[in-house]
């Protein structure tokens, strides 16, 4: 059986192989309205010092 991403869900799932250093650190899926967008995130500092994480989608068609 196949993974399901619900409704108004979505993952992050830890890339702990990353094959450069510019590879995010973080990758998963989002559903909205029926459909999946990939996500991305990679784990930043603010200039103060605050750890957040930056994030990039990229939107495809794909049946749930």
């Amino acid at each position: 059986m196949a993974f399901e991403t619900p409704e108004g869900k979505g993952y992050l799932f830890l890339e702990e192989d990353k094959r450069s250093e510019n590879a995010p650190d973080y990758k998963g899926t989002i559903n909205i309205d029926g459909k999946i967008i990939r996500i991305a995130a990679w784990k930043n500092e603010t200039k103060s010092g605050k750890e957040m994480l930056g994030i990039s989608v990229d939107t495809y068609e794909r049946e749930n």
